[in-house]
């Protein structure tokens, strides 16, 4: 039992001190731009933007290997999924509610492996 015990308190400190393998990618638009973009492999990554409440985001994505996204993921601050105002596989547009960081998820198909994606926001 005892051995059992040290097993149970090794791997949950090893669980606790595991890293994480989501790779964060600020955006950041030049001054006096709306937008911003990001050029290479997408997987695996969440982008984040600061954003004010009431603000149009856009986002638009071109595969390299002419696959098209499976799905665009904005969620708010508070860790909630926005609805998009419109949106397909290629395309989507989200109305901020809350100011802060948002933070974007673009699922792709397997075989995608790299993509330009733009970011902009009015």
């Amino acid at each position: 039992m005892k051995k059992l015990s040290a097993v149970l308190v090794a791997a949950c400190l090893l669980g606790l001190s595991a890293p994480s393998f989501a790779k964060v990618t600020p955006i950041k638009f030049a001054k006096g731009s709306y937008c911003g973009s990001f050029d290479g492999n997408h997987s695996g990554r969440t982008f984040t933007l600061h954003l004010d409440a009431g603000q149009l985001l856009e986002i638009g994505y071109t595969d390299y290997d002419y696959y098209s996204a499976k799905d665009i993921i904005v969620k708010d601050p508070k860790g909630r999924t926005l609805q998009p105002e419109e949106q397909d596989f290629d395309y989507g547009r989200w109305i901020t509610r809350t100011k802060g960081v948002h933070k974007v998820n673009i699922i792709r198909y397997p075989n995608s492996t790299h993509a330009h994606i733009t970011f902009c926001a009015y």
